[in-house]
């Protein structure tokens, strides 16, 4: 198993991009300029629906920009193969919080082994038309905690009145065997061990609702919210290591403007 810790997996992803963002700022104009940045650190609560098991509040860090070439957006960073004005191809990498930690897991759950946060990598296609944009996105592990693979296609609107931005969106998300595997399966050891029932599940495709907000309380503060509800289908659910129908996430924190 992959042990790669999640602190380590923060400092090297984002130094990728911003590589990136380097090589951008050096072939164009925008050197040196980064007008509109937003940095922050956020509250983020993850609940995956495992049974016996005490979800825990992490703090991480978060930024927001938006260039010619590069973006960040939240928990996502990206780099720009091609745009215009509606439409957007770029390879982006993008946390994935979900999580089991024996020391949360109550009863013969504590025997389970590990599963770990991770980011993922890919490539994310967005469509911007008159009714809202349209965006299609497809990841796999970094990091081969689960050597998984996510694909995902999202309809996101945009609401703005004053200081306030709302993006509520909805989709669907397919997560191959190996996803999970990894993070709803129960291997031959596992039940050995536990006595839990071994689980093998096979891919799935789920929907989910999201909703982000932005507010600026002043020219260089401002509070961001994200909330995100995913319903687990039989795949998940059928898991001894499962007993909800629902997985949430959810962060909220501040952001500073540079």
């Amino acid at each position: 198993m992959n042990t790669i810790s999640p602190i380590l997996k923060f400092i090297v992803i984002p130094a990728i991009v911003l590589s990136l963002a380097n090589t951008s700022f050096a072939n164009t104009a925008e050197k040196s300029k980064l007008d509109g940045l937003k940095i922050g650190v956020n509250a983020v609560y993850n609940q995956a629906g495992f049974k016996n098991y005490d979800d825990k509040v992490v703090i991480l860090p978060s930024a927001f920009y938006e260039s010619e070439r590069v973006y960040a957006r939240a928990n996502r960073l990206g780099y720009k193969l091609w745009k215009n004005d509606n439409n957007e191809l770029s390879v982006v990498t993008q946390y994935n919080g979900v999580e089991f930690d024996p020391k949360n897991a109550k009863d013969n759950f504590h025997n389970l082994d590990e599963r770990n946060s991770t980011f993922f990598v890919g490539a994310s296609y967005l469509k911007k038309t008159p009714i809202g944009a349209f965006r299609g996105q497809v990841f796999t592990d970094t990091f081969g905690d689960s050597d998984g693979t996510l694909a995902r296609l999202t309809y996101i609107a945009k609401y703005q009145k004053d200081k306030l931005s709302l993006y509520p969106s909805a989709g669907v998300q397919w997560q191959d065997k190996k996803y999970n595997d990894y993070y709803y399966g129960v291997s031959d050891k596992e039940s050995a061990k536990t006595g839990i029932d071994k689980y093998q599940p096979k891919d799935n495709v789920h929907p989910y609702i999201n909703v982000v907000g932005m507010y600026d309380m002043t020219d260089d503060w401002g509070l961001f919210f994200n909330q995100n509800i995913a319903y687990n289908t039989d795949e998940q659910y059928d898991s001894p290591k499962v007993d909800s129908r629902t997985k949430l996430s959810s962060a909220v924190g501040v952001t500073y403007k540079f």
